[in-house]
């Protein structure tokens, strides 16, 4: 097979997976037995398909893919280290260096995007940008909302999924627009999650 078909393998399957686990721990009730474990694995295939997509992107030179690989990394790491905050881990070096590179690739992204009027560059530098300055932030203040800080990041990395998915299976809309078009889609139903479980959080805490 190679080593190529094996990296690809690798990708198709932990995509499938997440795609298929992701819905799970969205609707399960949340800190629950259910959402715990489809989290978990949610997440180990999410890390897969970033890192094998990673793999990809610079063996084929595929700028799309590597964007989306980037940022689903960086994005299922900052979920995971939400939960790490919650339970007052201290934050080793991994948890400065992922934001670090992330914020660092967003900044070229723009640079990219400003120089060859990339409106793909453009939207996903900017964004980049914007989670990664935020992760750094709550790095510093040990009062950040942990619970949204792991509900956006989880459901970002799903976003990013999901627009891979599309680009890989229909041929007939421009890239750009499969990978901008969910974001857009998914970021009220993001932040409606949010509020969500904010509520439900708020009920179950009264007497």
């Amino acid at each position: 097979m190679g080593l190529f078909g094996v990296i690809v393998g690798l990708h198709a399957a932990g995509g499938s997976i997440a795609l298929l686990a992701g819905p799970i721990p969205m609707m399960a009730a949340k800190g629950g037995p259910l959402h715990r474990r489809a989290g978990l694995v949610y997440a180990a295939a999410m890390l897969v398909t970033a890192v094998s997509g990673l793999c990809l992107a610079i063996m084929v030179s595929d700028v799309l893919l590597l964007v989306i690989a980037v940022f689903s990394f960086f994005l299922v790491f900052t979920g995971i280290r939400a939960l790490a905050r919650r339970r007052g881990q201290p934050s080793g070096i991994p948890a400065y260096v992922v934001p670090w590179a992330a914020l660092i690739f967003g900044i070229a992204l723009l640079v990219r995007g400003a120089a060859l009027s990339d409106v793909t560059s453009l939207f996903f530098g900017l964004g980049g940008i914007t989670l990664a300055v935020r992760e750094l932030r709550a790095l510093r203040n040990a009062d950040t909302q942990w619970l949204v800080m792991h509900i956006t990041a989880m459901l970002g990395a799903y976003i990013a999924t999901f627009s891979a998915f599309l680009v890989v299976n229909i041929g007939f809309v421009p890239k750009p627009l499969l990978f901008i078009v969910p974001t857009l889609i998914g970021t009220p139903f993001i932040a409606w999650m949010v509020m969500r479980t904010q509520r439900q959080q708020t009920v179950g805490m009264q007497p």
